[in-house]
């Protein structure tokens, strides 16, 4: 597979269509060829949408703020908590400024997400649980 064909088959899974980043074959170039015939469950789901709605990567937001100076002193606060935060930057289209989201994961399953979210809660961290596919 090039990286061009890869760069295809992520902006595949990035936007969503798992399935079409699982059941497809890549030529050169980045054409398709040769879709994969994927097996069905008894509510006509795709094996690949299954995958999808069971691996689907759950992160804790804690806060979105206008100014990144405000992002770290939570992204601090945080930290003495023992957990490990991370900074999105996302630019609000038509808006004309940018938004720095801070949050931790994406957790291996919902026990580790409630229990870092338990430890925020007990320090007075308000948080949210958000799927990583919803928010890209």
């Amino acid at each position: 597979m090039t990286e061009k064909d890869l760069s295809a088959a992520l902006a595949s899974e990035r936007s969503g269509n798992i399935a079409a980043a699982v059941a497809t074959r890549f030529q050169p170039g980045g054409r398709q060829k040769n879709p994969i015939e994927m097996p069905r469950d008894r509510e006509g789901r795709t094996s690949a949408a299954i995958i999808r709605s069971s691996a689907t990567d759950y992160l804790l937001q804690v806060g979105a703020f206008r100014e990144v100076a405000k992002a770290d002193a939570l992204r601090a606060r945080i930290g003495f908590l023992g957990l490990t935060s991370r900074l999105d930057r996302r630019e609000i289209a038509g808006r004309g400024y940018e938004l720095y989201r801070v949050r931790l994961g994406p957790f291996e399953n919902r026990m580790e997400l409630e229990r870092a979210r338990e430890t925020l809660r007990s320090a007075g961290v308000q948080s949210l649980p958000v799927s990583e596919i919803a928010t890209r």
